[in-house]
């Protein structure tokens, strides 16, 4: 099974857990307390299926470009980063720590046999998960550099900001 090609349809449908350690005095003292400061939190993502973790993403991208294989160890996986507010944490974009500054973001980039951008619930459209820029939150998919087209010179659409947190479940 190729997770980098479904890796939508298993966040859609599984969770992917988080794990994450505190990054700010925030995080830890103001649990209860509504606050608009934002915290920074980098974490390796860990995919689960229901309850049984699968694994960590691995930080290295398949021949295409795609992130989704995953490994049984947190050491050496992927690492992002990213900032959320108690009143805001639906449209992040996740930082993957190391990458350059062309492609810094961990996002979605329009499959090349999709029709059109509509990557809503019940469509037949996809996306893969790669390196892009950072799109701004609430903006449909924009033509932008990004891992798959660097490898297959397509130019598929991109957009980052496609990722909601919660904090007290520590789920992406």
């Amino acid at each position: 099974m190729r997770f980098s090609v479904t890796f939508f349809s298993v966040v859609a449908f599984y969770s992917t857990l988080v794990s994450c350690q505190p990054a700010s005095i925030w995080d830890i003292f103001s649990i209860g307390f509504p606050s608009p400061f934002a915290s920074q939190t980098t974490c390796r993502p860990r995919v689960y299926q229901g309850n049984k973790p699968l694994g960590y993403l691995s930080a290295k991208r398949n021949a295409y470009g795609e992130y989704g294989t995953l490994q049984e160890s947190s050491s050496g996986a992927l690492s992002v980063a990213f900032t959320a507010t108690r009143s805001n944490s639906k449209e992040l974009s996740l930082k993957v720590v190391g990458a350059s500054a062309v492609t810094p973001m961990f996002g979605g980039i329009i499959g090349f046999t999709t029709s059109n951008d509509n990557l809503a619930t019940g469509s037949h459209h996809y996306a893969y998960i790669g390196l892009t820029p950072q799109t701004s939150s609430g903006s449909v998919p924009v033509k932008g550099t990004n891992s798959f087209d660097q490898i297959q010179d397509f130019e598929r659409k991109v957009q980052s900001a496609i990722w909601g947190y919660d904090s007290s479940t520590k789920r992406l």
